[in-house]
């Protein structure tokens, strides 16, 4: 009876917890609604960000939400859950309120949902830990540290120091001053979007909070020098998953909160005169990017595919790039005429449907569902808020580019890199067993141990 009695009350918290969870996305979803209908919207209105709204699509919509959040990965022993959740709130629900409130296709709001379903599934599946040793990795880390301030320093300088003077004028003169020319623009992606986020994760983590400081202090320098607002978004977004990862259990329904209660903030700032948290994070985190979306399906359902050839894979494989700009340059002049001149951003899904259509976006999913297990195998013996702190940026970053620009130019790469690096110091008291492979690299240093009989069992 005792035991009968206990799971009722672990599946009525269970329940609780869920009804909270969507309780809170709600929130969120009505909270992006007041930002657009009341400031937003008349605000953008010259850029087609008009309150256009279509019922039956709002029907359709609420309807949409309702099935992604039936199949959401529910594993909270996984970093990857929760990459999924903040993913989802940036992408998918100010994508799916865009969608009515806009009177957009419903073609392409239904073929994101089916990626957003893919990636549900494939997490669904038991990722198989792949452990590695690699002798000194913490000596690793202190030399991450340690070129992350050269660099750091070597690139704010390089760009004339720090303009203060100038953004108080306007933040746009000082990017049209940028000397972003090569490898410069790489360092600068990699040093704030990837060694940044990682560094500032991991210091927390210690609680080693002199080092979390002067990271933080590098990349708001970054901000200063170049001029990017999106440097000082992954600063505070870091904190708050941080901070939110103390919960995790309630992982979605304090997230879901806290962006609502920035929205309304930003609302109630913009009635009061003061717009900036309202352009950085309603309109340029959330709406921008899902307004992007349907502006490239718009292009692309009367144009030809890119068929990849916009990037290094059309390149190598020798795919002829149609287009004398930008991809983002020439969906702008098609939506809103010549005297557009800005590049037009937009998120992982709608980029895939630019490079193959529908087949593309699938193909977009199933590498985002790759990305996120791989995450789990690498970063496997490491805790949770680790790997969740030092990806939560990236997501940011899938919203407002290509899977392939994300990985490369955002870092990505180099941030799952980092974590798999410091997972191996979480494990530099394995011995290696007579069932695991064993790889020593030629100079005898670093040594790789993969677990045969995890990967080959499951």
């Amino acid at each position: 009876m005792k035991i009968g009695l206990k799971k009722i009350r672990f599946n009525w918290i269970k329940v609780n917890l869920g009804l909270k969870s969507i309780g809170a996305i709600a929130l969120f979803y009505i909270s992006i609604f007041f930002a657009y209908y009341l400031a937003l919207a008349p605000m953008f209105s010259y850029s087609f960000t008009e309150y256009n709204p279509n019922y039956k699509k709002l029907a359709i919509s609420l309807l949409l939400v309702i099935t992604t959040y039936v199949f959401f990965p529910k594993n909270l022993n996984k970093a990857s859950t929760f990459l999924f959740y903040i993913f989802y709130l940036i992408t998918y629900i100010p994508t799916v309120a865009f969608f009515w409130m806009n009177n957009k296709p419903t073609k392409y709001i239904i073929m994101e949902t089916i990626c957003f379903l893919v990636v549900s599934v494939m997490l669904r599946i038991a990722s198989k830990p792949v452990c590695f040793i690699i002798e000194n990795s913490n000596v690793l880390i202190k030399f991450t540290y340690f070129v992350f301030l050269i660099l750091g320093l070597y690139l704010v300088m390089n760009n004339g120091g720090i303009h203060f003077h100038k953004l108080l004028d306007s933040i746009y003169l000082v990017r049209s001053e940028n000397n972003l020319n090569g490898i410069i623009g790489y360092m600068l992606n990699w040093c704030a979007k990837s060694m940044m986020p990682f560094l500032l994760a991991v210091f927390l983590f210690k609680k080693d909070y002199i080092r979390a400081m002067i990271v933080s202090i590098f990349q708001v320098m970054f901000f200063l020098s170049y001029g990017f607002k999106a440097f000082l978004m992954a600063i505070f977004m870091i904190f708050i998953m941080y901070f939110v990862m103390k919960w995790s259990d309630k992982f979605m329904f304090i997230l879901a909160l806290l962006f609502s209660i920035i929205n309304f903030a930003a609302l109630v700032l913009y009635f009061v005169g003061n717009d900036t948290l309202l352009k950085l994070f309603p309109y340029r985190t959330l709406i921008l990017p899902s307004q992007g979306q349907f502006e490239y399906y718009d292009f692309f359902t009367t144009h030809d595919y890119l068929y990849f050839s916009e990037g290094t894979i059309g390149r190598l494989i020798g795919i002829r790039y149609p287009y004398s700009q930008s991809i983002g340059h020439i969906v702008n002049i098609f939506i809103y005429g010549p005297s557009k001149i800005s590049n037009g951003n937009t998120g992982v899904f709608s980029y895939g449907f630019a490079d193959l259509g529908f087949v593309g976006m699938v193909l977009t999913a199933l590498l985002i569902g790759l990305l996120f297990l791989t995450v789990d195998s690498l970063g496997s013996k490491l805790p949770i808020v680790v790997p969740v702190c030092a990806m939560a940026y990236q997501m940011f970053i899938l919203n407002d580019n290509s899977i392939f620009i994300a990985l490369n130019t955002g870092g990505i790469v180099f941030t799952v890199l980092f974590i798999s690096i410091l997972n191996a110091s979480y494990n530099k008291n394995m011995e290696p067993k007579k069932n695991h492979f064993k790889i020593t690299c030629s100079n005898g240093r670093k040594k790789v141990f993969i677990d045969s009989k995890k990967i080959g069992n499951g």
